[in-house]
This record gives C-alpha cells, structure tokens and sequence, in this order.
C-alpha cells in the first residue's frame, strides 16, 4: 500500500475550522501541546474576575459611606440650627429664669473702662 501525501492544506484544514468541528481541538494532546496558553487564559480570567470583584466591594462602600455622609450633614444642620435657637437672647432668658437664677438682662449696653 502505497502512503498517502499529506499536503499543507490537509493540514491546515485539520487545525482549522475542520479540526474544531472534528473536536481536535478538544482532545487531550492539544491541551497538552498548548497548555502554556490555556493557562494563561485561565489565569487571566481568574485575575481579571478578582479585580471585577474587587472593584465592586469599593463602589458598594464607596456608596455606603456617601450615604452616610448625607445624613451626617443633615445631623449637623439640625445640631447647629438646634445651637442657634438655644443661643437667642429671648432663649438665654427663658432657660435663666427656668433655673431660678434671679439674673435680669442689663437695660444699659456694654461700655469700655479704658477711655484713653
């Protein structure tokens, strides 16, 4: 029996199209052949879904903490409109008088002793 001449295109269909449907790029000794490459690919995958994974965590807190952030600043307004209610000379006089401290507001305005 004679052998067959295997040509370059024969063998170009093989690892081509041809192969794929034929499953040879499936088959073991492939894998073997390019394991280099497969995993690569596969370590890069993993790396890259850990940096996806990642990423997500710090947006999740990222949005955590401007939420908080919101509603430490609507804390501050309400403290500090709460003080400048507390601090209104008609507010001084009604948390003296609640204390029964017998302090009454001075009629006369402040005045320098230094006069030079």
């Amino acid at each position: 029996m004679a052998k067959k001449k295997t040509t370059d295109n024969d063998t170009e269909q093989r690892h081509g199209l041809w192969g794929l449907i034929q499953g040879e790029w499936f088959s073991g000794s492939a894998y073997r052949r390019h394991i280099f490459w497969v995993m690569l690919v596969v370590v890069l995958f993993v790396i890259y879904l850990s940096f996806k994974f990642t990423a997500q965590v710090q947006i999740d807190e990222i949005k955590q903490l401007q939420q908080e952030l919101t509603n430490d600043q609507t804390s501050q307004i309400h403290v500090t409109s709460r003080y400048g209610s507390m601090t209104r000379e008609s507010e001084m006089i009604k948390m003296v008088d609640s204390l029964h401290l017998q302090l009454a507001p001075s009629e006369q305005p402040p005045f320098n002793l230094d006069n030079k």
